[in-house]
């Protein structure tokens, strides 16, 4: 019999199993132990390396490689090192590769401090073949789910990197032009954009919204900008583009035992030609592109009904839009709508708080439940920001959501608090009352309490001034008489009386005051500090 601490014979070689079942690294400073665990390994199918103490475990894992084993059996008493310190050293080298842990009778105290530093289980001595089989079976099995989740995860890195490389920083023209809030929350699929200078003064701007965050999203978001960046050199629209890879989606990408629409697109293109004062809008189930004028009151381009990869018969939507009283052309992906439902507020006061955190180039402080992009492209990029109307909330309402009065007003508050902030003090109150009577008036008599007319609200906000300015427009038939002047007249009259008519109260209360399309429009200012 051997001595206690003697080596076995060569206990550093591998043995001639076929290793089925994986490599093992086993380390027992006992040569019979050691017997043991090579004989009843071998028997499962296991490869092993013996080794009889930590740093010679060391040497083997730092010469072979890691990625060599499928795991690591350890005794945990040795002298110089124990198995806890082995432990400690795999962990932060290879935090996939698991480790048994061998320990004797009594030290459970010992067997919670392993487990808790990441050993995959522990054995108690004496040892049966079974238990250390169906150990290292699942110690095995742990290593390669781990190795494969590692694996999965460093590919979804990699496709993240290729579907921002289109993403990049923008050229001095675009930034010039372009106002950026970007959240996304996973390393892949998701929000994507890209913007381009062309040449002359066009520019391209893409944004999409893929389906999903896995590996497969990542490629159709990358092999898309890919493609329209090349249909783009090629001297082809948009449009063409977007066909074309619609119909890759459902039909090549989604053969035999695949879903066609498993992964889908919603996506967007804006083609600039500020020569000519235009743009080209494409779009595929993206939310509406928003154009705002200098007032800073807002249209809205068409959209197309179905996101790429649901429909194979419907192709994009496209039309062109002049620009000639165009401040800006603003879009953004659903994630900007759901981040503005979960508080409650209308997304054009979100976006304008967003764009105002983020005018330094730094990330607004808000932070999105879900990815979330906001692109807005300034017509004139020597205008400031600031020195623009910014829309702040634009809603429209059927003639019969009067009942709903109160509630529309808690929103339309929270809405211009988040834009405006604080800024407004008592004066918000007034606001609030004159958008209560203007709107009052809209449903009653410009939609006469019916469910089948539409009025609409507008607000828009100029930071510099620190103007708050409403439109409000109904569908009514609207009169032939001087308004303002029948206001001033019964105001006259009636001593003051005329203050208590709904459009006399906002006539009294705003800082200016108008009327057009003969009164079937109102406008009407607010100074922060009148």
């Amino acid at each position: 019999m051997p001595a206690p601490h003697s080596t076995p014979t060569q206990p550093n070689e591998p043995t001639d199993s076929v290793g089925r079942a994986g490599t093992v690294l086993v380390v027992d400073d006992d040569p019979h132990g050691l017997t043991f665990f090579r004989a009843s390994l071998k028997l499962c199918g296991f490869r092993v390396v013996a080794t009889m103490n930590v740093a010679e475990a060391q040497e083997r894992l730092e010469a072979m490689g890691m990625d060599a084993f499928d795991a690591v059996l350890s005794d945990f008493r040795m002298p110089e090192a124990t198995g806890l310190d082995l432990l400690r050293w795999i962990r932060a080298r290879d935090r996939s590769l698991s480790t048994v842990i061998i320990t004797a009778q009594g030290e459970k105290d010992l067997v919670k401090a392993s487990l808790s530093e990441g050993a995959t289980e522990f054995l108690e001595k004496p040892i049966t073949h079974q238990a250390l089989r169906d150990a290292m079976l699942k110690a095995a099995a742990d290593t390669a789910r781990m190795r494969k989740f590692e694996y999965d995860q460093a590919g979804l890195r990699d496709a993240g990197r290729l579907d921002r490389f289109f993403n990049t920083t923008l050229g001095e023209e675009l930034s010039a032009h372009i106002r950026l809030v970007y959240q996304p929350l996973h390393e892949v699929g998701g929000d994507f954009f890209s913007a381009r200078k062309l040449a002359g003064d066009r520019f391209l701007i893409v944004a999409g919204d893929v389906s999903g965050h896995d590996i497969r999203s990542g490629f159709v978001s990358a092999y898309f900008q890919g493609m329209i960046r090349g249909f783009e050199e090629a001297g082809q629209s948009a449009r063409e583009a977007f066909s074309v890879f619609n119909r890759l989606l459902c039909d090549e990408w989604g053969g035999p035992g695949v879903d066609a629409g498993a992964t889908s697109l919603s996506v967007c293109a804006l083609e600039f030609d500020l020569a000519q004062s235009s743009v080209t809008v494409t779009s595929s189930g993206f939310p509406p592109v928003v154009f705002c004028d200098r007032h800073g009151f807002v249209t809205h381009s068409i959209t197309g009904a179905f996101p790429m990869g649901w429909d194979r018969t419907r192709g994009p939507v496209r039309e062109i839009r002049p620009l000639d009283d165009v401040s800006f052309v603003c879009m953004h992906t659903d994630g900007l709508i759901d981040f503005a439902t979960e508080l409650e507020i209308d997304p054009l006061s979100l976006a304008q708080r967003l764009i105002m955190d983020g005018k330094e180039g730094v990330n607004s402080a808000l932070h999105s439940p879900d990815d979330l992009l906001l692109i807005r492209f300034f017509i004139n990029p020597e205008q400031s920001t600031t020195a623009l109307f910014q829309p702040i909330l634009h809603e429209s309402y059927s003639g019969d959501e009067y009942q709903d009065i109160d509630h529309l007003q808690a929103v339309w508050r929270r809405s211009i608090q988040f834009a405006v902030g604080d800024e407004l003090g008592d004066r918000l109150y007034d606001l609030l009352i004159c958008l209560r009577e203007g709107m009052l008036n809209a449903f009653h008599h410009g939609c006469e309490g019916s469910p089948e007319k539409i009025c609409t609200l507008q607000m828009s906000y100029l930071p510099d001034e620190k103007v708050v300015r409403v439109r409000i427009d109904d569908p009514g038939k609207g009169h032939n008489f001087d308004l303002k002047k029948r206001l001033a007249e019964m105001d006259i009259a009636a001593e003051g009386r005329g203050r208590n008519l709904g459009l006399g109260i906002i006539q009294h209360l705003s800082d200016k005051f108008g009327i057009e399309n003969k009164g079937t429009s109102l406008l009407f200012d607010f100074h922060v500090h009148p």
